[in-house]
């Protein structure tokens, strides 16, 4: 009896914690890295004419394998774009007063604004900033 007791409780454990593992799942399918991305462009405002892919993620890698990709992902990957388009916006800007109007968006977004190569624009010397671009910001999608 105590053993049937025993099989019963193991089974229910691990019942529990396959139900918890799957709440507890964090990788993404590329459909919802993709949604995410998607939901997250929908919510920030890009500079005019500005465009953004509606699938950034690959479905399969180059070698034909399943890609799977990581939490927050499609998020990150919006937020980034965003960023990228308005310190392109910055480094192109003609007149002082452009420069000050892209430095306002940016104001209102603290993980941008405080971002290092935003301190040295702001007193003129744009040099890190486009070195920010160049790495991190994908070809430009205006």
């Amino acid at each position: 009896m105590a053993t049937v007791r025993m099989a019963r409780a193991l089974a229910k454990e691990a019942i529990r914690r396959a139900a918890g593992a799957e709440r507890e799942r964090t990788a993404l399918t590329p459909d919802e890295a993709n949604a995410q991305f998607r939901e997250e462009v929908a919510k920030l405002e890009f500079p005019p004419d500005w465009s953004q892919p509606h699938e950034p993620f690959p479905r399969v890698a180059v070698d034909g394998a399943g890609i799977m990709y990581g939490p927050g992902t499609g998020a990150d990957q919006a937020r980034l774009l965003w960023r990228c388009a308005w310190y392109r916006v910055l480094l192109e800007a003609d007149s002082e007063v452009e420069r000050l109007a892209v430095f306002e968006r940016l104001a209102r977004v603290p993980d941008a604004i405080n971002h290092p190569g935003i301190a040295e624009a702001k007193a003129g010397d744009l040099s890190a900033l486009a070195r920010f671009v160049e790495l991190n910001c994908p070809a430009c999608a205006d």
